[in-house]
């Protein structure tokens, strides 16, 4: 009886060995042809800031269709640098904060939006709860500072990727939801905006057409994802022109910058002890097996 029983869960892990295989693979391939994209004005009116994983990069995407891609086109004014690198996870994003220019006048190292793809491999690779916590607080502390307003792009329900088959997308699935409730109270706490893209399947836009959707490793987005979650960013952009305009003014003294800057970090929120939801055995740190990175 207990053999029988097993045989289910024997043929799911080999069905999605081989499908993780395929995935890193693929995969291979898809990240070596993106490269970053970056726009650098003369004169601009603009800074920003990409950084974080694989989605960063725009990976899946056609050249020309990422994320900073589509932001430049609207703003072809705004400098726009990215220093995203595949596979990182929240506190390998720290480390990419050595590769911004110094300059002698801090005002001038500073950004007027920073965009952060980040999370997506913590939950690939088992990340426990605490690990990401802390993690993502060391790194909003010191993005805070750098940036007038900075934007988390959180992962999506990794368990309805189609490289992910039960148990293991179940697992997954539970993970992505749990790690993006601890994202979003870590953002809140810094006064971040955290924009949430991991829903439920029945409410999460590639699950209808996964081939439109996600690029041939099964894992990445296309372009069409890219532009989805760029029209869904626009919403939560700030008025990026009045922003720049108030901080302008504020530094010929027109305006007081306590005016402009009201950022505020908040009370800390529950520790993962105290929210037991966040706190499951649904994490470990060894993670799923075989899980990509991205």
């Amino acid at each position: 009886m207990l053999v029988g029983a097993g045989l289910p869960l024997a043929a799911s892990l080999v069905l999605q060995t081989v499908k993780v295989v395929r995935a890193l693979r693929l995969g291979r391939d898809i990240v070596s042809a993106a490269s970053p994209f970056e726009q650098r004005p003369a004169e601009p009116s603009l800074r920003v800031l990409i950084m974080g994983d694989s989605t960063g990069l725009g990976v899946g995407a056609q050249a020309g269709q990422s994320l900073a891609a589509l932001l430049a086109a609207d703003r072809p004014d705004a400098e726009v640098l990215n220093v995203s690198r595949s596979g990182a996870r929240l506190g390998d994003i720290t480390h990419q904060l050595r590769q911004l220019p110094r300059s002698r006048d801090k005002e001038k190292e500073r950004w007027d939006l920073v965009l952060l793809h980040a999370g997506g491999n913590d939950i690939f690779r088992g990340t426990s709860p605490a690990r990401m916590r802390r993690d993502a607080e060391a790194l909003l502390s010191k993005l805070v500072p750098l940036a007038r307003h900075v934007v988390w792009l959180g992962p999506p329900n990794i368990g309805l990727l189609p490289a992910f088959v039960p148990p293991f997308s179940w697992l997954l699935s539970r993970r992505s939801m749990l790690a993006c409730a601890l994202f979003k109270q870590c953002a809140d706490r810094f006064g971040v905006r955290f924009v949430d893209f991991c829903e439920p399947r029945d409410k999460t836009f590639f699950s209808a057409d996964p081939e439109r959707y996600i690029a041939s490793d099964q894992v990445h987005p296309t372009e069409e994802t890219y532009r989805h979650c760029y029209g869904l960013l626009k919403q939560s952009l700030p008025d990026l022109d009045s922003l720049r305009a108030a901080v302008d003014a504020a530094s010929a003294g027109i305006l007081d910058v306590d005016l402009v800057e009201t950022r505020q970090v908040g009370a800390r929120p529950a520790s993962p002890a105290a929210d037991p939801a966040l706190n499951r055995n649904t994490f470990s740190e060894t993670g799923p097996p075989l899980a990509p990175a991205g």
